[in-house]
This record gives C-alpha cells, structure tokens and sequence, in this order.
C-alpha cells in the first residue's frame, strides 16, 4: 500500500524491479497516473486507487473485506459487516 506519494517515480517501478509480486497495489492519497496503470497491466498486479479518509479506515475496511472473502471460502454463512467507524 502506498500513501501520500507526492514526487519521484513511479510507486509501481519499486513493485517492478521487486522479486516478489504482490497479490493487491493499493494507492491512497494520489491518483495512478499512466506509466502507474501501464505497469500494473504488463505485471498483471491489480491497482486499486483509494479515497478513503484515512489510512486507518482503508486498513480497517480491508480487514473486513478480507474476513468476508474468507468466510464465503470456507462456506460459512456470510452476515452484514458491521459499519467501519475511522
């Protein structure tokens, strides 16, 4: 997850050159620009562009979505999250 990037290159070319891929690139505070979207597509790592208030809410609405997908893996009956309060 990258969080207020304001100047120098690309936060996609650190995910680039890394050996390791991650599943998810979450960008907060700034818009992906072109060379952002070009290199998430060749790497085929999704790029999602957050406009949540906070970081704090971002992590906590992941969490959350995450538990939700885990819960449908697995079969269990899936209730209403509750509300993310920041």
């Amino acid at each position: 997850m990258f969080t207020n990037v304001r100047e120098g290159r690309s936060p996609m070319l650190a995910v680039r050159i890394s050996p390791l891929k991650p599943r998810l690139v979450v960008f907060h505070g700034f818009e992906p620009d072109d060379l952002d979207v070009k290199l998430s597509e060749y790497d085929r790592v999704p790029l999602v562009h957050s406009v949540a208030p906070s970081v704090e809410y971002l992590i906590k609405s992941l969490r959350r979505l995450y538990r939700v997908a885990l819960r449908m893996k697995l079969g269990k009956p899936v209730r209403v999250p509750p509300k993310v309060t920041a």
